[in-house]
């Protein structure tokens, strides 16, 4: 019966470390798309502003970051200017990755390391 309960157990763990995982990946892709968005838009605007509506690789962080600036937008009180949702989104996407990296890592004490590969 102990050994019923056990493996229970862990797959309790390990479906909550995949959903920790997967959590942790989307905010990193978000991250990493929020940032390349940031850094493309800067060059652009600086060497070939008129470039900045036919570009397609800004296009596709546009759209892979579209999520994460609407919840910026909905999370904002009205007096925060649509053109800092960018900052909010990344700051969001900060705080979610920080908690879902030490829910990995907590998760990973307590279940052993043969769980976390």
């Amino acid at each position: 019966m102990l050994f019923g309960a056990v493996q229970w157990f862990h797959f309790g763990l390990q479906s909550m470390l995949w959903v920790v995982s997967s959590i942790k990946l989307l905010t990193e892709i978000g991250l990493l798309a929020l940032l390349g968005r940031g850094m493309l838009r800067l060059w652009l605007g600086r060497l070939h502003p008129s470039q900045m509506q036919t570009n397609m690789f800004l296009k596709l962080l546009d759209a892979l970051s579209a999520p994460w600036l609407w919840m910026a937008k909905q999370v904002s009180p009205r007096f925060v200017l649509p053109s800092h949702w960018p900052w909010v989104a990344f700051l969001m996407a900060v705080i979610i990755w920080l908690v879902a990296t030490v829910a990995k890592v907590s998760l990973c004490v307590s279940a052993g390391l043969e769980v976390c590969r």
